[in-house]
């Protein structure tokens, strides 16, 4: 498939920088990609000091939410694996 342009980002002013280059990952428990959870995670790991600690408040607030996602995804495949197998 390759890269190719499947989304057009705009900054909340308005503005669109047309030489930029962005990646967008779903990582919701409707992701296509279960892979863009483990990425997103690893970069976040990357942003940690040598204490562990987050370098940016950010950086804790996106790991928190990719862990909440995953566990969403987990529970939604349980769900879906349920009703199977009460048919």
């Amino acid at each position: 498939m390759g890269l190719y342009q499947k989304y057009r980002i705009e900054k909340t002013d308005g503005t669109v920088d047309p030489n930029a280059k962005y990646i967008v990952l779903r990582y919701d428990a409707q992701s296509k990609d279960p892979e863009a959870r483990t990425a997103l995670l690893h970069y976040c790991q990357s942003h940690r000091d040598s204490s562990g600690a987050f370098e940016d408040p950010f950086f804790k607030e996106l790991w928190d939410d990719v862990i909440a996602e995953s566990k969403a995804s987990r529970q939604t495949r349980e769900n879906s694996i349920d009703q199977y197998d009460r048919t």
